[in-house]
């Protein structure tokens, strides 16, 4: 059966599968404190310092890809919400950021963050140049 629900939920990653028995008493205990972690861990309250320096740690492991010969630049990230956590991350050439790199990030602060069960949602936001005219 789990290997049925691993095939069949494959998109779906750090999600723990029980299995309860209302009948027998099995399981049940598992599943409150699962459900207990996994609301602590979309209350967390993450400071903007340090959703920065998870973004420099995926940079270095990754970069961003180039576009038109110049590299995509992302300078930080700060918490806008939570439960579930949502982050903005500002930077130039935001638009032109590939979905898959996206995708890393998401799951890059969802691991570093220990954000099992509870989905990050990110933002992006070009930054404005003050000096250029529109």
């Amino acid at each position: 059966m789990k290997q049925y629900i691993n095939l069949k939920f494959k998109d779906i990653k750090l999600i723990k599968i029980h299995f309860i028995s209302a009948k027998f008493k099995f399981g049940i205990k598992e599943l409150l404190e699962s459900i207990f972690k996994v609301y602590l861990s979309s209350v967390q309250n993450v400071s903007t310092s340090c959703l920065t320096s998870i973004l420099r740690n995926a940079i270095k492991h990754h970069y961003p890809p180039m576009n038109k010969g110049r590299r995509i630049k992302l300078k930080y990230a700060n918490p806008v919400g939570f439960s579930p956590l949502k982050i903005v991350i500002h930077g130039n050439k935001m638009n032109m950021l590939p979905v898959s790199y996206k995708r890393y990030l998401e799951h890059f602060f969802q691991k570093k963050l220990k954000m099992f069960g509870s989905p990050v949602k990110l933002f992006f936001k070009n930054s404005i140049n003050p000096y250029i005219n529109n």
